[in-house]
């Protein structure tokens, strides 16, 4: 399968015309604004508010944007009112970013990790070699 690039623009511009919408999975490279946890939050809480289940992978190779933003998705709103925790992925020998919300995703994705990652959850940090991303 081909992988999307996302502007978060034209996201938007997609779900204000759904708003009846109940569960959203999306897989792709993105440019910087999607990974804005704070972004996301607004667009949930005023545009889709029957939202849930939200499944998504973003990649990136903006290390400095991704890390920059991955406290907006530490907020009560991530992790207590929609128990949606967010996972950092980084692929070292590559030097990509995967943010998604569940390491199961990672089994679904035709993506292929080059050496040792280290996955970052919202709540804690975990250190894998790749067998172990590759089993999750």
């Amino acid at each position: 399968m081909q992988q999307l690039f996302f502007s978060m623009d034209k996201i938007e511009s997609l779900l204000y015309l759904t708003p009846s919408l109940v569960h959203l999975r999306l897989e792709g490279c993105a440019d910087d604004a999607i990974f804005n946890g704070s972004r996301w939050e607004t667009l949930i809480r005023t545009k889709l508010l029957s939202l849930n289940q939200f499944e998504f992978s973003f990649r990136s190779q903006n290390y400095r944007v991704v890390k920059m933003n991955a406290t907006q998705f530490r907020t009560s709103f991530w992790l207590n009112e929609k128990h949606w925790p967010v996972y950092c992925i980084y692929d070292y020998p590559k030097e990509e970013i995967l943010l998604c919300s569940t390491p199961d995703i990672l089994t679904e994705l035709e993506y292929n990790f080059v050496g040792p990652v280290v996955i970052s959850k919202t709540i804690q940090n975990v250190s894998v070699s790749t067998n172990v991303v590759r089993k999750l």
